[in-house]
């Protein structure tokens, strides 16, 4: 029986391939075909989900640098809204993931700064913040890595806790976060954090992104007419 439902799953997977996938996240596709399968061959539990949606993500962030920004903005929009054309292929939630989806909520953040993809930034953070304590820490520091893309002066705080730390890692993400969140005090604070860290690895790594604000700081994108 297990034998006849794997033939099944392959038969069913041949098909998409036959019709044939067009749009800018060939790789996530690739990915959630071959999830697909293996569902069909292995016990769906957490931690199988989750290892696919590390997959899945890394996947993304291949899409994201070699297709067109503005194109795969629109898809990522239209997945997180649930209209994509995976989403129709996605039988078992991969693409519903929570660590999908934050990975996901992040380079829709930088699509709304980039001015490509119009949507409510608000939402997004919302979506991230309420996983930065979440029981999994991979699943943290996705979080604390994700919400400078999403976050605003609200998140300076939390971020300031996690560098103060100066947990290997952790610490730097948060600091990067702060420098993407790029608002005049969310730099300013950072800039404080790197004359006060103490563990030379982190302090070397602040350095190096404090060094491009040699006069000032560095302010958000804006939507602007003016500013495109």
């Amino acid at each position: 029986m297990k034998m006849i439902k794997t033939l099944l799953l392959l038969i069913l997977l041949n098909s998409f391939s036959v019709q044939g996938y067009e749009g800018n996240l060939k790789n996530v596709h690739s990915v959630l075909e071959e999830f697909n399968l293996q569902t069909g061959t292995n016990k769906v539990n957490e931690q199988f989900v989750f290892t696919y949606a590390v997959r899945a993500s890394n996947a993304l962030s291949i899409d994201w640098s070699s297709g067109n920004k503005k194109d795969t903005s629109n898809e990522l929009l239209k997945l997180w809204e649930g209209q994509s054309e995976l989403n129709t292929l996605d039988s078992k939630g991969l693409l519903k993931s929570t660590r999908f989806k934050i990975e996901l909520a992040g380079y829709l953040g930088v699509g709304i700064d980039k001015c490509i993809v119009t949507y409510d930034k608000n939402a997004l953070r919302f979506f991230v913040v309420n996983y930065l304590e979440d029981r999994n820490a991979r699943m943290r520091i996705a979080a604390i890595r994700n919400l400078g893309f999403v976050g605003n002066n609200q998140d300076i705080e939390y971020l300031s806790k996690v560098v103060k730390k100066q947990l290997e890692g952790w610490s730097q993400h948060a600091a990067r976060s702060l420098d993407l969140i790029g608002t005049k005090e969310s730099i300013g604070v950072l800039i404080e954090l790197q004359n006060e860290v103490t563990d030379p690895a982190l302090h070397d790594f602040m350095r190096s992104i404090v060094s491009q604000y040699s006069n000032g700081v560095k302010l958000a994108p804006s939507c602007n007419l003016n500013d495109n």
